[in-house]
């Protein structure tokens, strides 16, 4: 028995460094803390060099993995698509072009773009110039039918409508299916000066809010959502101490948004529009013509969908992946499946899982650590991957929804991490580096707390930290 014990020992000891044993102990009592009397934490801290595991807890437990849900879909859109992916979205007319007129009708097939802004309108804008029209004597099309009609995904909160996190689908996107304003505050008793962006009379804005001698501001941004109406209201108050502040808001119907402003886009460069508008789709029987096209990088969406966070982009992604594999209309399930052979790649099975949109907004997703943990390894290690995933990632103090966070010099620049944020979840997943330069991959997931995000983003911030300076 005593000999078994010094081999146990002895044992213990090559497994598991002085180092190894200390950081396991700085994060068990860390985890101590009441904070976590009545929610869970999942983590696993994993040295991609040595392919040792420092430190696991709960990693088979299934948990909700909010955004972190978009390194797959992300992983398996770059995979399955490839680097050369472009969103296209394209311009055509009907009828004939005579002294200057079109006598017809201009048709936009949209393609699931999710970068285009108004600004991305003036290829089309050019192009009809190019083409020598001045005049338009017909209507504007959107053909949308690249899309099932589903315009949230499965599980997604009706009550969350209004924020631009849940921003309505449609192959024509534009603006981030959204309007921004820019609050800057007045003389105190007075509405701020505000800049709405953009432009446009599609929708109606009331400037109610209030400039206050507060220290602090408390201002909305509200659309009648309930009624499906784009009215515009800002309401609350700004602090005369703030320099600016901005909101944002979804529009109900992006497409119909898209054609709105390309319409006014025509008048305001000239070109003479005074026909309607309306969404239908393009009959080859009327021998379209085409014009012009735009052309999006796959990797512009895969960085904002990672870096920002943008639930719009992973799920464009989402259903690019299943056009290409089970052709139109695009539906949720058909990029799914190919997330799903990514899984199987990873050597795990789906069936262990749930997995109901592409960017994790639903609490019907449910992952575990150990999933994550792999598909981090197989990033890393796979040169497509490396090259362009890991570079999307939020940057510790310096870039994405990790700017203003691990901002001290130990930590700062030494952690790419991927957030994960959604009412009682807090996650955080990706790739730090060591003071001593090894290179780790990691998963923390704190599930099922009541109140602020806060402290558990600190947890997490304190446990990386641990780890950097520990390991």
């Amino acid at each position: 028995m005593k000999y078994f014990l010094l081999y146990l020992l002895c044992f213990t000891k090559i497994l598991f460094s002085q180092e190894d044993l200390l950081v396991k102990s700085e994060i068990d009592d860390l985890l101590k803390n009441s904070y976590f009397k009545n929610s869970y934490v999942a983590i696993q801290f994993k040295d991609l060099n040595s392919n040792k595991l420092i430190y696991s807890k709960n990693s088979n437990l299934l948990s909700r993995p909010a955004s972190l849900l978009k390194l797959l879909t992300t992983t398996a859109a770059l995979e399955y698509l490839g680097e050369n992916f472009r969103f296209t979205t394209k311009l055509f007319y009907t009828g004939e072009i005579k002294n200057n007129e079109l006598s017809g009708d201009l048709y936009i097939r949209g393609g699931g773009d999710p970068e285009l802004t108004t600004n991305s309108l003036s290829v089309f804008i050019d192009s009809l110039n190019a083409f020598g029209i001045e005049s338009i004597n017909g209507n504007i099309y959107g053909d949308v039918s690249l899309f099932d009609s589903l315009y949230w995904g499965k599980g997604w909160m009706w009550d969350d409508d209004e924020h631009t996190d849940f921003s309505y689908f449609s192959p024509l996107l534009i603006n981030d299916a959204g309007v921004k304003v820019v609050v800057t505050p007045g003389s105190i008793g007075e509405n701020p000066d505000v800049e709405i962006y953009p432009k446009s009379n599609y929708y109606s804005f009331e400037n109610l809010a209030v400039t206050t001698s507060e220290d602090t501001s408390d201002l909305e941004f509200k659309r009648s959502w309930l009624k499906n109406k784009n009215d515009l209201k800002l309401i609350g108050d700004i602090s005369f101490q703030k320099r600016v502040d901005s909101l944002k808001i979804n529009i109900e119907r992006p497409d119909l948004y898209f054609l709105h402003l390309f319409a006014e886009k025509l008048v305001e460069s000239g070109i003479k529009f005074e026909g309607n508008y309306d969404t239908l789709k393009i009959n080859s029987d009327s021998n379209p013509k085409q014009i012009a096209t735009i052309r999006t990088p796959i990797i512009k969406a895969i960085n904002k969908s990672n870096k920002n966070s943008d639930n719009l982009s992973a799920e464009m992604l989402l259903r690019a992946i299943s056009i290409k594999n089970s052709g139109r209309p695009a539906t949720a399930e058909g990029g799914l499946m190919i997330v799903d052979t990514l899984i199987y790649k990873l050597g795990q099975n789906p069936k262990d899982y749930n997995i109901v949109d592409g960017s994790g907004l639903s609490h019907y997703n449910l992952l575990n650590a150990q999933l994550l943990i792999d598909l981090l390894e197989y990033i890393y290690k796979n040169d497509l991957t490396n090259k362009y995933i890991i570079p999307s990632l939020p940057i510790s103090g310096i870039s994405g929804t990790l700017k203003n966070r691990m901002y001290s010099n130990d930590l700062k620049g030494n952690v790419r991490a991927k957030t994960g944020t959604l009412s009682a979840v807090s996650n955080l997943s990706g790739y730090l580096t060591t003071a001593s330069g090894k290179e780790i991959a990691f998963v923390i997931m704190i599930q099922n707390f009541a109140g602020k995000q806060r402290p558990y983003r600190w947890f997490q911030d304190k446990i990386c930290k641990i780890v950097i300076n520990g390991y």
